[in-house]
């Protein structure tokens, strides 16, 4: 079997490396009206589900039509998830006020509300990224596996925060950390779902012939 060359491994390294920067920067600017985040980050996440699987991927065109593709419906993503992290913001702030004694309390409260904000998150851009379901679903999906995948949700959540502590060693990263965090975040949930809904449906299915 003929060895490649140790340069096309570096080339192929480097390649990488700008795909990642190009959807990166692609989701940045997307993000820039506000309330296009969630069409942004559903491009995001379907570009990154393709190279996570290897798929035959036209970064850019496949990008920029996700993005437009049922626009005005990730509008509502986009709000839902505001309003979610606002009102988990609000709890903390008025947590914290009653409990200005009670640090290690505090520190709970906040790593509670951080791991159910970012997981709901994560598993509700994914789902809406490549499935075409109602938005109820999407939703209750997304809290159940949050919850009933618990140490699935628990790897996730620390391959994002190991993402970001290694941002802060290495700042330069950052114009590759939402790439990185797509396909991450999409081998890892693509690992589950599948399972998830083969259980959620055989649990339906024993409660219609009951």
């Amino acid at each position: 079997m003929k060895k490649e060359p140790d340069c096309y491994f570096v080339f192929k390294v480097i390649d990488e490396i700008c795909d990642l920067a190009v959807v990166s920067i692609l989701w940045l600017i997307g993000c820039l009206p506000i309330f296009t985040i969630a069409a942004s980050t559903k491009a995001l996440f379907f570009v990154g589900r393709k190279k996570a699987l290897k798929e035959e991927c036209q970064l850019v065109n496949d990008f920029l039509e996700c993005y437009q593709a049922d626009f005005l419906r990730s509008i509502w993503l986009t709000l839902f998830l505001a309003l979610l992290w606002f009102l988990s913001l609000t709890y903390l702030i008025v947590s914290h006020r009653g409990l200005t004694e009670d640090s290690i309390l505090q520190f709970l409260l906040m790593g509670i509300v951080f791991f159910e904000c970012t997981l709901i998150s994560t598993y509700l851009v994914y789902i809406f990224s490549n499935y075409q379901i109602s938005r109820f679903k999407m939703v209750r999906d997304s809290f159940l596996l949050t919850h009933t995948q618990f140490f699935n949700s628990l790897k996730l959540l620390g391959m994002i925060v190991s993402f970001f502590i290694l941002l802060y060693y290495i700042p330069g990263l950052i114009i590759i950390l939402p790439g990185m965090i797509a396909i991450g975040a999409n081998l890892m949930i693509d690992e589950v779902i599948s399972k998830f809904w083969s259980n959620q449906a055989i649990i339906q299915e024993s409660g219609t012939k009951e």
